[in-house]
């Protein structure tokens, strides 16, 4: 006789006013008897064969997590280049920086989050703290970043040299920082789950598995090979101990339900986000094949785009009569300009929303024209260059 289904609402409260979420900052809603706090965990790794839960898993933390907290208080950057699962997020009022869908985008997201983790921790030295609770308890406002990786195995054995190192720095001071990372993949053996990443991520969940190896890999022991129903998962706690629960189902209606009510109206915050304009450059820049590090007020700026930028003098000089680019600092500085500049029409949204849109879209358009004019030159230097081979 088929085990009854455990439904996502089940599990999952509406509100945080319930006993199991007292002191949790980030309450993941495991079973009915398993309630964690990733903020303490500090990540997850997911595996396990495909079609018994890991994909669902996630969605019910998503959802599970917009519900209880309020964009101030939780973003999410979410990663998935099968193109299959988070398209439904596009607009979700919670994202940090738009769904990363291409392996570029993804590689730009994790400069992101490394580059934001930095960040954060010279905000939070400046305020006299070393963590992002401290820093909240200063009556301080700063969202938790949860980073969300479907299927990460072909990241990894791709671009592992580029990704990995910045997971190693996330897991190191992620939890400080209140960025948390949740990856998951059903690809279970050495070369994608590597010993780097199982090291960086201390919780594990595993679904059922294909081998004793592959449940071994996952959390130390046989037991997740056993497991023969859709939704059941050994969770291995930071503290080493074992617990088994079934995870909730989140229907494709209650899924639909959850991202309408917290979806954005219009879409001035997509495009218009400084953060999103950021990963936007430099997921670009990634994908022209230039060597670049995380864009940020603070940093230095790309490293190497050429003298081939040098072109585009007019471009900037358009924009609202910035000072020439005639060099990498130039260029910095330009993008300072825009930075302020639309964090200062995103605050004005709630006074005047229809002269901040009209701005916004005068930016967006400059921006686009740059971005464009970028990929072109990129382009152009990068033929040049071969041709010269």
């Amino acid at each position: 006789m088929d085990r009854p289904i455990v439904e996502f609402s089940d599990i999952w409260p509406e509100t945080l006013d319930v006993e199991e979420a007292k002191g949790k900052h980030l309450p993941i809603f495991l079973g009915n008897d398993l309630v964690v706090d990733l903020a303490r965990m500090p990540h997850l790794l997911v595996g396990g064969a495909d079609g018994w839960g890991k994909t669902n898993l996630l969605n019910c933390m998503i959802c599970g997590l917009a519900r209880l907290l309020s964009p101030e208080r939780l973003q999410f950057v979410l990663m998935d280049t099968k193109l299959v699962e988070f398209v439904t997020y596009g607009k979700f009022k919670h994202l940090a920086i738009p769904v990363s869908h291409k392996e570029s985008e993804c590689i730009a997201a994790f400069n992101w989050l490394a580059g934001e983790m930095e960040r954060r921790l010279k905000v939070f030295a400046k305020a006299g703290c070393c963590r992002i609770n401290d820093y909240h308890e200063q009556g301080n406002e700063l969202p938790y970043i949860v980073a969300v990786v479907d299927e990460f195995a072909d990241l990894i054995a791709k671009h592992g040299k580029e990704i990995e190192p910045n997971i190693e720095r996330l897991a190191n001071y992620g939890r400080a920082s209140g960025i948390h990372l949740v990856m998951a993949t059903g690809v279970l053996d050495r070369e994608i789950v590597t010993l780097n990443i199982r090291r960086s991520l201390k919780g594990r969940i595993a679904f059922k598995t294909l081998g004793e190896e592959q449940s071994r890999l996952l959390i130390d022991v046989d037991d997740a090979k056993s497991l023969c129903e859709r939704g059941d998962m050994l969770v291995r706690m930071p503290d080493d101990t074992l617990a088994h629960c079934t995870c909730g189902f989140l229907s494709a209606q209650e899924q639909d339900k959850i991202t309408e009510q917290n979806k954005i109206v219009g879409n001035l915050f997509l495009k218009y986000n400084p953060a999103r304009i950021a990963a936007k450059v430099l997921a670009k820049a990634v994908m022209s094949n230039s060597l670049v590090v995380p864009f940020l007020p603070e940093k230095e700026g790309f490293k190497s785009i050429d003298d081939a930028l040098k072109h585009q003098k007019q471009l900037f000089k358009e924009m609202t009569g910035m000072q020439e680019p005639c060099d990498e600092q130039s260029i910095l500085g330009n993008l300072r300009i825009l930075h302020k500049e639309l964090g200062k029409q995103i605050s004005e949204i709630e006074n005047d929303p229809e002269e901040a849109a009209a701005a916004l879209q005068g930016i967006h358009a400059d921006i686009e024209a740059q971005l464009d004019a970028l990929d072109n030159v990129l382009e152009n230097n990068r033929q040049s260059a071969k041709n010269e081979k």
